[in-house]
Protein backbone atom coordinates (compact mmCIF):
# COMPACT_ATOMS: atom_id res chain seq x y z
CA UNK A 1 0.00 0.00 0.00
CA UNK A 2 2.67 2.23 1.45
CA UNK A 3 4.75 1.46 -2.35
CA UNK A 4 1.27 2.23 -4.26
CA UNK A 5 1.40 5.64 -2.59
CA UNK A 6 5.15 6.31 -3.40
CA UNK A 7 4.78 5.45 -6.93
CA UNK A 8 1.42 7.83 -7.27
CA UNK A 9 3.53 10.80 -5.55
CA UNK A 10 6.05 10.73 -7.84
CA UNK A 11 4.13 10.13 -10.85
CA UNK A 12 2.00 13.72 -10.18
CA UNK A 13 5.39 15.02 -9.30
CA UNK A 14 6.81 14.38 -12.68
CA UNK A 15 3.73 15.38 -14.27
CA UNK A 16 3.99 18.92 -12.52
CA UNK A 17 7.52 19.68 -13.10
CA UNK A 18 6.68 18.74 -16.71
CA UNK A 19 4.24 21.24 -16.35
CA UNK A 20 6.63 23.89 -15.28
CA UNK A 21 8.80 23.01 -17.54
CA UNK A 22 6.57 23.23 -20.61
CA UNK A 23 4.89 26.84 -19.05
CA UNK A 24 8.69 28.17 -18.68
CA UNK A 25 9.76 26.96 -22.60
CA UNK A 26 6.66 29.33 -23.51
CA UNK A 27 7.25 32.57 -24.85
CA UNK A 28 6.35 34.86 -21.76
CA UNK A 29 6.91 38.61 -21.15
CA UNK A 30 6.87 41.31 -18.34
CA UNK A 31 4.78 44.07 -18.86
CA UNK A 32 6.96 47.31 -17.95
CA UNK A 33 4.60 50.27 -17.60
CA UNK A 34 2.41 51.10 -15.02
CA UNK A 35 -0.84 50.89 -17.00
CA UNK A 36 -0.67 48.66 -20.44
CA UNK A 37 -3.65 48.95 -22.49
CA UNK A 38 -4.71 46.30 -24.39
CA UNK A 39 -6.54 46.40 -27.95
CA UNK A 40 -8.43 44.73 -29.54
CA UNK A 41 -6.52 45.16 -32.54
CA UNK A 42 -2.72 46.30 -33.14
CA UNK A 43 -3.42 49.54 -33.55
CA UNK A 44 -3.92 52.41 -30.94
CA UNK A 45 -7.34 53.78 -32.24
CA UNK A 46 -8.67 50.48 -31.72
CA UNK A 47 -11.31 48.94 -28.86
CA UNK A 48 -9.35 48.67 -25.31
CA UNK A 49 -10.42 45.27 -23.87
CA UNK A 50 -8.08 45.86 -20.59
CA UNK A 51 -5.52 47.56 -18.84
CA UNK A 52 -2.85 45.15 -17.74
CA UNK A 53 -0.13 46.38 -14.61
CA UNK A 54 3.63 46.67 -14.40
CA UNK A 55 5.18 43.35 -13.28
CA UNK A 56 2.31 41.13 -15.21
CA UNK A 57 3.58 38.02 -16.89
CA UNK A 58 1.47 37.28 -20.20
CA UNK A 59 1.91 35.01 -22.99
CA UNK A 60 3.45 36.26 -26.39
CA UNK A 61 1.10 34.30 -29.26
CA UNK A 62 2.32 36.44 -31.91
CA UNK A 63 5.00 39.10 -32.64
CA UNK A 64 5.81 40.51 -35.87
CA UNK A 65 9.20 41.74 -37.13
CA UNK A 66 9.23 44.96 -36.70
CA UNK A 67 9.13 47.46 -40.23
CA UNK A 68 8.14 50.60 -39.68
CA UNK A 69 7.10 53.09 -37.05
CA UNK A 70 3.35 52.96 -37.85
CA UNK A 71 3.03 49.27 -38.68
CA UNK A 72 1.14 47.12 -36.90
CA UNK A 73 4.39 45.35 -35.89
CA UNK A 74 4.59 47.64 -33.06
CA UNK A 75 2.55 45.50 -31.15
CA UNK A 76 2.52 41.75 -30.25
CA UNK A 77 -0.13 39.65 -29.40
CA UNK A 78 -0.68 38.44 -26.22
CA UNK A 79 -2.97 36.19 -23.99
CA UNK A 80 -2.67 36.69 -19.83
CA UNK A 81 -3.54 34.35 -17.04
CA UNK A 82 -7.06 34.49 -17.41
CA UNK A 83 -7.05 33.51 -21.04
CA UNK A 84 -7.87 37.19 -22.68
CA UNK A 85 -6.85 37.75 -25.73
CA UNK A 86 -5.59 41.00 -27.57
CA UNK A 87 -2.51 43.67 -28.83
CA UNK A 88 0.20 45.38 -26.61
CA UNK A 89 2.68 48.08 -27.47
CA UNK A 90 5.94 46.16 -27.89
CA UNK A 91 7.76 48.53 -26.06
CA UNK A 92 5.79 47.79 -23.16
CA UNK A 93 7.16 44.31 -22.22
CA UNK A 94 10.24 42.66 -21.93
CA UNK A 95 10.06 38.97 -23.61
CA UNK A 96 12.00 36.44 -21.73
CA UNK A 97 12.83 34.62 -24.42
CA UNK A 98 14.96 37.53 -25.34
CA UNK A 99 17.01 36.88 -22.44
CA UNK A 100 18.46 33.65 -22.66
CA UNK A 101 22.07 32.46 -24.65
CA UNK A 102 22.73 36.24 -25.19
CA UNK A 103 25.69 38.75 -23.67
CA UNK A 104 24.87 41.23 -21.04
CA UNK A 105 27.27 42.89 -20.51
CA UNK A 106 28.67 46.41 -19.03
CA UNK A 107 32.50 48.15 -19.90
CA UNK A 108 34.26 50.53 -17.96
CA UNK A 109 36.81 52.20 -19.96
CA UNK A 110 38.06 54.87 -17.60
CA UNK A 111 38.96 52.05 -15.13
CA UNK A 112 39.37 49.02 -17.43
CA UNK A 113 37.00 46.51 -16.46
CA UNK A 114 33.95 44.19 -18.05
CA UNK A 115 30.88 42.50 -16.75
CA UNK A 116 28.96 39.59 -18.26
CA UNK A 117 25.83 37.88 -17.87
CA UNK A 118 24.50 34.52 -19.90
CA UNK A 119 21.14 33.06 -19.01
CA UNK A 120 19.88 29.88 -19.64
CA UNK A 121 16.69 28.39 -20.52
CA UNK A 122 17.40 26.02 -17.47
CA UNK A 123 17.00 28.71 -15.29
CA UNK A 124 21.50 28.31 -15.45
CA UNK A 125 23.58 31.97 -15.47
CA UNK A 126 26.95 32.52 -15.78
CA UNK A 127 28.74 35.64 -14.40
CA UNK A 128 31.80 36.69 -15.98
CA UNK A 129 33.92 39.27 -14.07
CA UNK A 130 37.09 40.86 -16.18
CA UNK A 131 39.42 43.44 -14.77
CA UNK A 132 42.97 44.88 -14.51
CA UNK A 133 44.40 45.46 -11.06
CA UNK A 134 44.89 49.41 -10.19
CA UNK A 135 48.51 48.37 -8.73
CA UNK A 136 49.65 45.88 -11.54
CA UNK A 137 49.07 45.45 -15.27
CA UNK A 138 47.44 42.16 -13.84
CA UNK A 139 44.38 41.19 -15.40
CA UNK A 140 42.43 39.63 -13.03
CA UNK A 141 39.30 37.33 -14.07
CA UNK A 142 36.22 35.75 -12.52
CA UNK A 143 33.48 33.12 -13.00
CA UNK A 144 30.26 32.53 -11.01
CA UNK A 145 27.79 30.04 -12.21
CA UNK A 146 24.27 29.56 -10.64
CA UNK A 147 20.74 29.41 -10.52
CA UNK A 148 17.96 32.26 -11.31
CA UNK A 149 14.29 32.96 -11.17
CA UNK A 150 11.99 35.46 -12.74
CA UNK A 151 9.28 36.97 -10.71
CA UNK A 152 7.74 40.43 -12.49
CA UNK A 153 10.69 42.48 -13.03
CA UNK A 154 13.34 40.94 -10.64
CA UNK A 155 16.10 38.56 -11.69
CA UNK A 156 16.79 36.76 -8.81
CA UNK A 157 20.66 35.38 -9.08
CA UNK A 158 21.88 32.34 -6.54
CA UNK A 159 25.59 31.21 -6.87
CA UNK A 160 28.39 30.32 -4.63
CA UNK A 161 28.98 33.20 -2.38
CA UNK A 162 27.11 34.93 -4.84
CA UNK A 163 23.45 36.34 -4.51
CA UNK A 164 22.34 39.49 -6.11
CA UNK A 165 19.32 40.67 -8.28
CA UNK A 166 18.52 42.49 -11.30
CA UNK A 167 15.93 44.48 -13.31
CA UNK A 168 14.63 44.34 -16.48
CA UNK A 169 14.11 47.77 -18.15
CA UNK A 170 13.68 49.37 -21.65
CA UNK A 171 15.50 52.21 -22.74
CA UNK A 172 14.92 53.84 -26.07
CA UNK A 173 12.92 50.98 -26.99
CA UNK A 174 16.30 48.36 -26.20
CA UNK A 175 16.14 45.27 -23.54
CA UNK A 176 18.34 46.49 -20.86
CA UNK A 177 19.14 45.13 -17.55
CA UNK A 178 20.84 46.66 -14.27
CA UNK A 179 21.43 45.72 -10.44
CA UNK A 180 19.33 49.08 -9.22
CA UNK A 181 15.54 49.23 -9.46
CA UNK A 182 15.10 52.91 -11.12
CA UNK A 183 11.37 53.90 -11.19
CA UNK A 184 9.96 53.08 -14.48
CA UNK A 185 10.89 55.85 -17.32
CA UNK A 186 12.91 57.72 -15.47
CA UNK A 187 16.68 58.31 -17.05
CA UNK A 188 19.01 55.53 -16.48
CA UNK A 189 22.91 56.53 -16.36
CA UNK A 190 24.82 54.63 -18.81
CA UNK A 191 27.12 53.17 -16.27
CA UNK A 192 24.27 51.15 -14.39
CA UNK A 193 23.07 49.10 -17.65
CA UNK A 194 23.61 45.98 -18.97
CA UNK A 195 22.95 45.43 -23.14
CA UNK A 196 23.29 42.94 -25.26
CA UNK A 197 26.13 42.44 -27.28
Amino acid sequence: MKRNILIILIILISTFSANLTAKNNKNHAIILSTNTFMYKYPHAKSKITGILSEHETVEIIECKKSKGLFSSSKFIKIKTDNNKKGYILRANAFQITKLHKISWSQENKKHPSRLEYIFYKNNKFVFKIKYKKVDSLKIVRKRIVGQYSINGREIKLSGKKYKTTLFLFKVAGKNVLSPFNFRLGSKIPSAYLFRKK
